[in-house]
């Protein structure tokens, strides 16, 4: 069911074409405005928001580690990223879970990038 979020900082912004909508609208790619952030970014909802912000925040703090072979510390510790990110107790669960399937994908496109790579040398 879409509804617009009463939490919404903002009530006006721009979609993902640069057009202006507003809590309630459909904006230019075919997609409810039920919540506008702090920067003015319209998203469908604010577990949408929370989601794509928390997983994208877990994956950051996981490359940044990982191409450094961990010599920057401690493997980060997903809790504290999404803690600092604002992001909502519940819709945690599902940050870690969409982080997960990005981790998976990029696994995949690194080894079918260097199978390609392989093939043409």
């Amino acid at each position: 069911m879409l509804q617009i979020d009463p939490t919404s900082p903002r009530t006006c912004g721009v979609d993902a074409n640069g057009e202006p909508v507003r809590l309630g609208e459909i904006s230019t790619t075919g997609c409810f405005v039920g919540y506008i952030d702090e920067g003015g970014v319209d998203w469908e909802s604010r577990e949408e928001h929370d989601v794509s912000k928390g997983s994208c925040a877990l994956y950051d703090a996981f490359i940044v580690w990982n191409r450094t072979g961990g010599q920057l510390g401690p493997r980060p510790n997903g809790s504290a990223i999404l803690d600092e990110a604002g992001i909502l107790p519940e819709y945690r669960t599902k940050a870690f879970v969409a982080f997960g399937e990005m981790v998976s994908l990029a696994r995949v496109c690194s080894a079918e990038t260097r199978a390609i790579q392989a093939m043409m040398n």
